[in-house]
C-alpha cells in the first residue's frame, strides 16, 4: 500500500477535496478509479497531516472489514510514535477501533463523534478528536462527513514564534528559496502554469523592497514566508470582468506574490490577520488553477468579485474583503 485510504470506495480523500479544493474528485486520476499520489503528499505536506495505523497486527474474524470483525493483535506504540513528532498537537481517529486502541493506550476519556478530548502525554497537552469513519459502510451523507472534519482544520492554533516584519534586499536569496519551495508545491497540487519561468524575480522583489511594499514571515529567526501589501490604485485592477468591487471608490491594498514553506503551516492566515490590522479594505487575486489559494482566501472571508487581467494579458480570478470598522 503506497499511501493511506488508496481504497477507491473509501471516501477520504473525498472528504479532503470538498473541504480545500470544493471538488469531491480533486484528488482522483482522471478516467481511473484511483487517487493521485503526488497530490495526496503535496496536500499532506501543505497541510501538516501525518497518517498512520493504530495497530500493527490486525486479526480479521470475519471476511469482512468492519471494525467489529477486526481483533487488534499488537497496537502501535503510539507514545513512541509521537516522541518522533514534538510538534504534534493533535491525534485523530477515523473508527471506533482506532479510539478503541488510544483510549486503551492512554487510559482517556473517549470523545464524542465528531468532538475533542485533552491527552496528556507526559508534559504534552494533546488534542484528541474522534471524527466519523470515511468508510462507506458508515451511514453519513459524504456532505456531512466534510462538514464533521471542516471543525479540525478551523481551529488549528498557529505555531509560536512568528513575526512579520518589513523585507531587507539582503532577505532576497532567502525569499527566491521559500517563492522556488512554493512552486514545487504548485506544480505537485496540480497549479502548473502560475508563475512560470523565473517569475517572481529577484529584480521584482527589490522592486516590491524599494517601495516599501516587501514582507517577510519570520518563525524562530527564519523566513518561512514572503507577501506584497501595495497601496492603491493598482492599474490591473482597474477593469474587472463579470463583477463589480465593493465600494470601488474608497482606497484599498493590494496582496501580491503571496509564497510559503512547506512547513509554514497557517501562514494565510498569519498574513490575513497583518494585513488586516493595517487596512480594512483588501483586494487579491490568483491563478485559475491556484486551487489552494482559492479555498484560503474564500475560506477567510472574501467574496469573488470577478476577473482581472494582468498587463500581459492573462487572467485572474479576484476577489476582496471588506473589514467591519
Amino acid at each position: 500500500m503506497p499511501f493511506y485510504y488508496p481504497n477507491w470506495t473509501n471516501d477520504f480523500w473525498r472528504v479532503m477535496g470538498l473541504l480545500f479544493y470544493d471538488d469531491r474528485d480533486w484528488f482522483a486520476v482522471a478516467g481511473e478509479k484511483c487517487f493521485d499520489i503526488e497530490k495526496v503528499k503535496a496536500f499532506c505536506w501543505e497541510q501538516h497531516l501525518a497518517l498512520y495505523d493504530t495497530a500493527c497486527e490486525v486479526r480479521r474474524l470475519q471476511d469482512n472489514a468492519s471494525d467489529k470483525f477486526l481483533e487488534v493483535v499488537t497496537p502501535t506504540d503510539i507514545p513512541a510514535l509521537l516522541e518522533r513528532i514534538p510538534q504534534c498537537n493533535a491525534l485523530v481517529t477515523t473508527g471506533q477501533k482506532a479510539t478503541d486502541v488510544i483510549v486503551e493506550t492512554f487510559g482517556c476519556a473517549q470523545p464524542p463523534m465528531g468532538g475533542r478530548t485533552p491527552l496528556h502525554v507526559g508534559s504534552r497537552s494533546i488534542t484528541f478528536w474522534r471524527m466519523p469513519s470515511t468508510s462507506r459502510a458508515y451511514p453519513l451523507p459524504l456532505d456531512k462527513k466534510a462538514s464533521a472534519y471542516k471543525v479540525l482544520f478551523d481551529v488549528r492554533p498557529p505555531l509560536e514564534g512568528r513575526q512579520i516584519r518589513a523585507a531587507a534586499r539582503e532577505d532576497v536569496q532567502d525569499i527566491l528559496s521559500v517563492i522556488q519551495e512554493a512552486k514545487v508545491i504548485m506544480r505537485a497540487s496540480g497549479n502548473v502554469h502560475q508563475w512560470a519561468d523565473s517569475y517572481p524575480s529577484a529584480d521584482v522583489i527589490l522592486d516590491d523592497i524599494g517601495r516599501g511594499s516587501a514582507f517577510v514571515v519570520t518563525d524562530g529567526g527564519s523566513i518561512v514566508a514572503y507577501f506584497a501589501f501595495i497601496p492603491s490604485p493598482d492599474p490591473t485592477y482597474s477593469y474587472i470582468e463579470g463583477g463589480s468591487w465593493i465600494e470601488d471608490g474608497l482606497p484599498y491594498h493590494v496582496i501580491h506574490r503571496i509564497a510559503s514553506t512547506r512547513a509554514s503551516h497557517g501562514v494565510f492566515r498569519s498574513i490575513m490577520d497583518w494585513c488586516f490590522a493595517n487596512e480594512a479594505n483588501i483586494r487579491i487575486d490568483t491563478h485559475r488553477d491556484n486551487r489552494i489559494m482559492q479555498h484560503c482566501i474564500l475560506d477567510y472571508g472574501f467574496s469573488y468579485r470577478g476577473i482581472i487581467y494582468l498587463a500581459n494579458g492573462d487572467e485572474r480570478l479576484a476577489y476582496q474583503k471588506l473589514a467591519s470598522p
